[in-house]
């Protein structure tokens, strides 16, 4: 009996990995899904700013607006930086002249690219490491309230039986 309770253990344990698996994967494609369509309003976003004859500026902030909310609402710092990558390449291919190819004709952005990456990269970082402090917080704060519960109850035991059944 205690072999097949190990065996059915390992089985358990096993499923529960391949789920963890593909849950993962299931979170990459929720992730990049995200980062398309967060970077695809930017872009849609930027397209009507510079129809109403707004500056640039206002595109390039609507596209750190986009790294940032990546960052907050994918997990991991490997989206927000990629997702700056890409609204980079998406500012350059929409936004710049000559529009709809890569090509850079004004050395000043150069300058704009660069300075615009490591903006985004560094609100990534930040966002992404906040919220990882925060996930963690919460673990302690359970923690803590199991221990705590747990406590009250150890210091109710009458008895030594009780602490046995307790625990």
């Amino acid at each position: 009996e205690n072999r097949y309770t190990n065996q059915l253990g390992l089985q358990q344990v096993q499923a529960a990995q391949q789920n963890c698996c593909c849950e993962t994967q299931k979170e990459i494609l929720q992730s990049l899904l995200k980062l398309v369509v967060i970077v695809f309003a930017a872009t849609v976003l930027g397209k009507i700013f510079t129809g109403l004859g707004f500056p640039e500026t206002n595109i390039v902030v609507m596209y750190l607006l986009a790294v940032l909310l990546v960052a907050r609402f994918t997990s991991g710092y490997q989206y927000g930086i990629l997702s700056a990558v890409v609204s980079l390449l998406c500012y350059n291919y929409f936004f710049t002249e000559p529009y709809h190819t890569l090509a850079v004709n004004d050395p000043g952005y150069l300058i704009t690219f660069s300075i615009m990456l490591t903006t985004s990269i560094l609100t990534s970082a930040l966002t992404t490491k906040e919220k990882l402090l925060t996930e963690e917080a919460n673990e302690r704060g359970k923690e803590s309230q199991i221990l705590y519960m747990l406590s009250s109850k150890l210091s109710d035991a009458a008895d030594m039986e009780a602490v046995l059944r307790i625990a």
